[in-house]
């Protein structure tokens, strides 16, 4: 009868600043915490949407907890509601609104979340073709809701603050609670108020068929696509510029060097019972998973 092998027993330690590779208690290999968090954060895999792909969703693109969503609404006639010209406020619950029915050509609004919830930074273009390359060209928009400058600098920035309830929703429900609030809400001059200039009051000088909301409508219902045929200005960036100056909006993460940062981690990551424990088969392939990463240094 031969004899059993006993069971190889494998351990991972966190202790300080390292991470230490036991087996059958004896230290195998040891490594910096930030080293080993790198390369944890480069092996696992990251679905940018579990699941369907959102409507309207263009380009995503994901950097550790952030990611930038490009969500693109096609060109066409809308009916939305706008400041009404004898509002007797600029904005807020008092402001009176006027149904209009506008022209407008590609909407394209490029949204940066982080994990699950909106960060704050969003930007809306126009483009007169449907996105195709990443080297499309970015129009400015005319939208009075979009700031010429929002928070920290950030240019053509759309207001989330009212769109609320976002961050548990699964993610088709959170580009439409988003595109939503965007046609549904109503324009205003809050941009004009609170940020200095709209880009609607900055634009309206460029085409005397967009420099008023009547006139807007006019020419709407002369010719439904005129807003494809308006000499937009370039915002100066294309797609891929776009992308890469949204992401440097994202607050940098805090480097995990040691055990009190992936403590902090642990503390901010919600589970659906804290108190449950994993199958063992899934904590031996996680085991065998941060075993691998270990062996690779």
């Amino acid at each position: 009868m031969k004899d059993k092998i006993p069971d190889t027993q494998e351990c991972i330690e966190i202790s300080g600043s390292d991470v230490v590779l036991k087996i059958n208690g004896i230290q195998s290999k040891k490594i910096p915490v930030e080293k080993f968090v790198s390369a944890l954060q480069g092996a696992a895999d990251a679905e940018v949407f579990p699941g369907i792909m959102p409507s309207g969703v263009k380009y995503a693109m994901q950097k550790g907890m952030f990611r930038v969503v490009v969500v693109e609404q096609p060109a066409m006639p809308r009916g939305v509601y706008v400041i009404a010209d004898d509002s007797p406020v600029p904005y807020g619950s008092g402001v009176k609104s006027k149904l209009r029915w506008l022209s407008f050509p590609y909407v394209c609004l490029m949204i940066l979340f982080y994990g699950d919830a909106l960060s704050g930074y969003q930007q809306i273009f126009y483009t007169v073709k449907p996105l195709t390359s990443f080297e499309d060209e970015l129009l400015l928009c005319n939208l009075p809701n979009v700031s010429t400058q929002g928070p920290g600098g950030l240019p053509y920035w759309f207001c989330s603050q009212y769109i609320s309830g976002v961050t548990k929703l699964p993610w088709a429900d959170k580009i439409n609670k988003i595109v939503n609030h965007l046609w549904r809400t109503g324009f205003n001059w809050s941009s004009d108020v609170h940020e200095g200039l709209s880009q609607f009051n900055a634009m309206k000088t460029l085409d005397e068929r967009i420099s008023t909301f009547e006139k807007w409508e006019t020419a709407t219902k002369e010719d439904h696509d005129f807003a494809l045929k308006v000499k937009w200005k370039s915002s100066g960036m294309n797609l891929k510029q776009a992308t890469k100056k949204l992401f440097e909006f994202s607050a940098p993460p805090k480097k995990i060097k040691d055990v009190k940062g992936i403590a902090d981690l642990l503390s901010r990551i919600e589970t659906k019972n804290s108190k449950s424990n994993l199958k063992s088969t899934k904590v031996q392939e996680s085991l065998n998973f941060l075993n691998n990463i270990i062996e690779e240094f």
